[in-house]
């Protein structure tokens, strides 16, 4: 029996010290640990998503220049798909192609599939002998390109720029090869106030 207590008194509760990495911790900084541990499930999955859609699912680009407007501007941070299985007249596609002997990317809009019949008037396309039918800028340029009329070849597509006049495309470089298309331009990631889907065909 200890010295000093009375027969019959409770036993005093023992009194262990604090431990561990929050020992002497200040309720603001238990707090702080307790809301990071509650929001690193959320973050966690938060990140998964992004590497899901910007390594798996999807690949991403950037427009350089003004040949996409009003559809894309210069600077615009891009998803792609990863693949073109069945190009469609009115995809916006990132192509995979060479300037000056190096590997660069141009995108631009198909308008013309294998088999189809194009004819350039200047900014201009007639596909099949109907006028084209999506959004793009023209000035009515009166101007002859080196390609002027052709049926496009097998296993390959038609592509021009929806800002015409400053666009160097297949009116310059004739058709490009499916097998360049990286893939399709799905949406504007970035800048904030540009995000947005890009509308397909």
């Amino acid at each position: 029996m200890s010295a000093g207590r009375a027969p019959g008194a409770p036993l005093e509760p023992a009194i262990i010290p604090d431990s561990g990495p929050l020992a002497g911790a200040t309720p603001r900084r238990r707090a702080a640990n307790l809301l990071a541990q509650r929001l690193l499930g959320p973050l966690a999955i938060l990140l998964a998503f992004v590497l899901l859609v910007f390594y798996v699912l999807f690949g991403h680009s950037r427009v350089a220049g003004p040949s996409m407007l009003p559809t894309l501007r210069d600077g615009d941070y891009i998803l792609v798909t990863k693949g073109l299985s069945q190009p469609r007249r009115g995809d916006v596609v990132v192509l995979d192609t060479t300037e000056a002997g190096r590997p660069t990317e141009l995108v631009k809009r198909i308008v013309a599939v294998a088999g189809d019949r194009v004819h350039i008037a200047g900014d201009f396309a007639l596909v099949n002998s109907a006028p084209e039918q999506f959004p793009h800028m023209v000035f009515g340029s009166s101007l002859a390109w080196p390609v002027q009329d052709l049926t496009v070849p097998r296993g390959t597509v038609f592509v021009l720029g929806d800002n015409r006049p400053v666009s160097y495309d297949s009116r310059y470089l004739g058709p490009f090869s499916v097998a360049q298309i990286q893939g399709r331009v799905v949406a504007v990631y970035a800048p904030v106030g540009r995000i947005g889907l890009v509308a397909g065909p």
